[in-house]
């Protein structure tokens, strides 16, 4: 009896033990009950209330933006930053911070997550569409008493400007521990690093993708686009093709192997309008204007017979037909 007891007593230690080394996640995305308010000093994401700390060009103001996100300012009066602070993490392990949002147009917008004061890497610019901003790889232990912020920042303070408004914040995930032993399954953590954190490139340009700056694993590594509908990433050359405007990412991940865990790392591409340069002695035709008319350019010549005239308008720009001699 008393080794049937011993043996239950170990297989519940082992299991505990098991269970107390695996990684936790805290992941909030938008829900139709989320919302925001110009007032508030708290805002509940799933199972955190996090401090608001948010400063505008003007009333703060807010909404939800349908199914894309929980919108932090109005569209024309810039929100110069927005920081989300929680105790929530104090004492744990972090092992990744992801955030998925997006900005205006016009504003410039970036994140960081910092512990306490510290920063736990540079800074990602948002896009104009929703993309993962992710910090991997991180592993750092909150202190007893620490604060763990999410920090949104818009550089552009210029008002009264459409499309230099809020941001729009979609979901964010937490990887942790609940302690400060080594995650996982006593592993070595792989580290991935790439040797930016951003690419711009245009529509139809193809150039160099960013190099891996570090590789702290002995597994393969795989690079791919994860929007290559935006961008496409040629595995075999290691070049970036924009595709259509907007912004995309590209991810490395390593293989898990017998020494080391599986290991990410990630970089924007930022893909503009390819909008060719044009004189009076080198006039755009008529078809290749209205292709890029929809990017607002300026001081377009363009030479050809017009068959069909409609209203264009694009970002509060008016167009006009002028005869060039």
């Amino acid at each position: 009896m008393k080794k049937l007891l011993l043996s239950l007593l170990l297989s519940v230690l082992a299991f505990t033990c098991h269970v107390s080394g695996q990684n936790t996640k805290y992941n909030w995305t938008v829900v139709e009950t989320d919302n925001v308010s110009s007032a508030m000093k708290t805002i509940t994401l799933g199972e955190i209330t996090w401090d608001v700390n948010w400063t505008s060009q003007g009333t703060n103001n807010g909404q939800r933006d349908g199914t894309k996100g929980l919108r932090f300012g109005s569209k024309n009066a810039p929100l110069k930053n927005l920081t989300l602070s929680s105790s929530f993490f104090a004492g744990k392990k972090i092992v990744s911070i992801n955030a998925k949002a997006l900005r205006p147009e016009k504003a410039t917008t970036t994140f960081v997550a910092k512990i306490d004061d510290t920063a736990v890497g540079e800074a990602i610019s948002l896009g104009t569409s929703l993309s993962d901003c992710a910090f991997n790889g991180l592993n750092i232990v909150v202190p007893e008493n620490g604060i763990l912020s999410l920090i949104f920042e818009n550089t552009n303070t210029n008002t009264g400007v459409k499309g230099n408004g809020g941001l729009t914040l979609n979901s964010i995930t937490i990887e942790y521990t609940d302690g400060g032993e080594t995650p996982g399954t006593g592993l070595k953590d792989a580290t991935l690093a790439f040797s930016d954190a951003s690419l711009d490139v245009k529509v139809g340009e193809t150039v160099d993708g960013l190099k891996l700056t570090t590789q702290d694993t002995d597994g393969d590594i795989t690079i791919e686009s994860l929007n290559p509908e935006i961008a496409a990433y040629d595995a075999t050359t290691g070049k970036v093709t924009g595709v259509a405007v907007g912004t995309a990412t590209i991810k490395a991940t390593s293989a898990k192997t017998e020494t080391y865990d599986e290991g990410t790392a990630t970089y924007t591409v930022n893909v503009s309008a390819n909008i060719p340069e044009s004189s009076i002695d080198n006039p755009l035709t008529v078809a290749k204007a209205l292709e890029i008319c929809a990017y607002a350019p300026q001081n377009v010549y363009v030479r050809g017979i017009v068959t069909n005239i409609e209203n264009w308008t694009a970002n509060g720009g008016k167009y006009y037909i002028a005869d060039a001699e």
